[in-house]
């Protein structure tokens, strides 16, 4: 769900008239699921490493150490550290000033939201959640979708 930006919408636009245009074209933003796929195909590549937000959240040291892994990175105890520190939701929302995009992609302040994933089961109907489902569905694969919704939970003990 994080293709949907409620925060950057047309300020008459409803959220399910949002859900129901990103669902048919990927409006207002990018065709996400093509979007997600051409990314998803390419995830045994040596050179793509996938993240999920909700594995940042589960764990970010082990993310921390697992994206320098990648980088063929090796990090001191204390740099894993300050690496961590810096890239937490507290330390990014404290000093928002320094992660904000241009002010034309989004507003000023909304950028570090609230530091959760799946905030949509608050907001959405269960007819909306269920229209999601259904063009996961129809475009995703069963091991896409999974990841899409949960994460890989892949940590530096992996």
């Amino acid at each position: 769900m994080y293709a949907i930006s409620w925060s950057n919408r047309p300020a008459e636009t409803t959220l399910s008239e949002l859900i129901q245009t990103w669902l048919v074209n990927g409006k207002p933003l990018w065709p996400y699921f093509d979007h997600v796929k051409s990314w998803w195909e390419y995830r045994h590549c040596p050179n793509i490493l996938i993240l999920h937000y909700q594995d940042l959240l589960d764990d970010l040291e082990g993310n921390v150490v697992r994206v320098a892994t990648f980088l063929n990175q090796r990090l001191t105890p204390d740099e894993v550290k300050l690496v961590t520190h810096q890239s937490s939701f507290t330390y990014m929302k404290e000093h928002e000033d320094q992660f904000q995009p241009s002010e034309r992609v989004i507003r000023p302040g909304r950028f570090i939201n609230k530091g959760t994933n799946k905030r949509w089961k608050d907001i959405m109907t269960q007819d909306e959640v269920d229209a999601v489902d259904e063009a996961y569905l129809n475009h995703f694969s069963s091991d896409l979708i999974d990841f899409v919704k949960n994460g890989n939970g892949k940590t530096k003990t992996e």
